[in-house]
């Protein structure tokens, strides 16, 4: 048997593909990439049977993770990302994720860079800064930014996004697109709604 059988990658939109084994971002269209697998190989060479003898851990499952082998890394991004040789990360966040991504990092031997806001929890910077990743200066808390009203992980992503332009890592001609799944975009049939909080003894009325 494979250690994965990841297939390669393909863009949602245009249907173009990409493969695994190359550093890829958005696609060409600017569509975010999804992982394809070798569905049919695997159904006709894996057993059930052999998950009992695994560690529970998400290398358990690693025939369905888009990496060739574990080090130990933890993280499947950081993984792949030590896999294609990626010296360098980095990413906004308003809290955990940078310290996960920080430590994960740590671990492979990458440099991490995390743009974090003020309002973020202090222990959660402090983890960034003991992974001793490079904690992105000028974080705002909520504020104008670009003349838009935005959450502090959306002013963490733009803060990011200027100083990752000045560093030469986005050129001036490429667009950046800063997407919230908490803002509707992934669950826009989400309902807003007062959930109410029940006290100790207190029963549940149904109108």
């Amino acid at each position: 048997m494979n250690y994965s059988y990841v297939s390669h990658l393909y863009c949602p939109k245009c249907e173009k593909t990409y493969s695994t084994d190359e550093i890829n971002q958005l696609c060409g269209c600017g569509s975010p990439l999804l992982v394809a697998y070798r569905m049919d190989e695997l159904k006709s060479e894996f057993k059930k049977k052999a998950l009992l003898k695994r560690t529970p851990d998400l290398w358990r499952y690693h025939e369905l993770l888009p990496v060739h082998s574990s080090r130990g890394e933890a993280a499947v991004g950081v993984s792949k990302a030590k896999e294609l040789g990626v010296k360098a990360l980095a990413m906004p966040t308003n809290g955990n994720a940078g310290a996960a991504w920080s430590l994960y990092s740590a671990q492979a031997g990458i440099t991490a860079s995390i743009g974090m806001t003020m309002e973020a929890p202090e222990i959660t910077r402090k983890e960034c800064v003991a992974a001793d990743a490079d904690l992105l200066e000028e974080l705002g808390t909520l504020a104008e930014h670009e003349g838009a009203f935005v959450c502090p992980e959306g002013a963490a992503a733009f803060t990011a996004a200027r100083k990752l332009r000045r560093q030469g890592w986005i050129r001036e001609s490429d667009k950046v697109v800063v997407l919230n799944t908490g803002a509707g975009i992934k669950y826009p049939n989400r309902v807003e709604a007062d959930a109410p909080v029940l006290q100790k003894g207190e029963k549940v009325v149904k109108n």
